[in-house]
């Protein structure tokens, strides 16, 4: 990796952040390579939930190393990282809560196509033809998900939202598309497909 980068010799170098990992922001600093880490959340905050912590040695494991050692890994890519990306406001407050300079955080919000992603859609000749091959009725609303069935996206959040709107629901006529995979689809799949309005890829 590190013959590639001096061959190649970037004027920087982008990373996502894993908390698992601080040889690429070393190898930058001594290189002497201007390093920017694109930050979407903290190994503390994971590890906080429940799938961390079903048993003895899972707590454990959590209270050493998830807990430990990712602090102390994240606090060494923050320091000698050059500038910080963030999609929101809330990860920047919590960087500058934890020293990190303000100034070194640059906030670039995830965007949207707007001619795709818009209310207008529902009418689309896609969307007749996706409600006719899922066996939708025309009439029907589609509340849809895509994304990683994740804690990160508030999966519980998910779960109890499809159960209080299909609890309020009265006239049945609301579909939820859910897509994706991940460490919480399990848990989504067996809280919610008892509804039958609730379709799961």
């Amino acid at each position: 990796f590190r013959k590639k980068i001096e061959e190649y010799s970037p004027n920087f170098i982008y990373q996502r952040f894993s908390g698992k990992t601080f040889f690429v922001c070393r190898l930058a600093k001594k290189l002497g390579i201007p390093i920017i880490l694109e930050v979407n959340g903290f190994g503390d905050w994971l590890s906080n939930f429940d799938i961390y912590r079903k048993n003895l040695l899972k707590k454990f494991l959590n209270n050493i190393f998830r807990k430990k050692v990712l602090h102390l890994i994240e606090n060494y890519n923050f320091k000698n990282s050059s500038i910080i990306v963030t999609v929101s406001k809330v990860i920047k407050n919590n960087l500058t809560e934890i020293g990190v300079p303000e100034e070194k955080i640059l906030i670039m919000p995830n965007g949207v196509d707007t001619d795709k992603f818009n209310h207008k859609i529902s009418n689309s000749t896609l969307s007749k033809r996706i409600k006719r091959e899922l066996k939708i009725s025309k009439n029907n609303r589609i509340v849809g998900f895509a994304g990683t069935f994740g804690p990160w996206h508030g999966i519980e959040n998910l779960v109890s939202a499809v159960s209080k709107i299909e609890e309020n629901n009265k006239n049945k006529d609301i579909i939820f598309l859910l897509m994706g995979d991940g460490v919480l689809k399990k848990y989504a799949v067996d809280k919610i497909s008892k509804f039958n309005n609730v379709i799961i890829f």
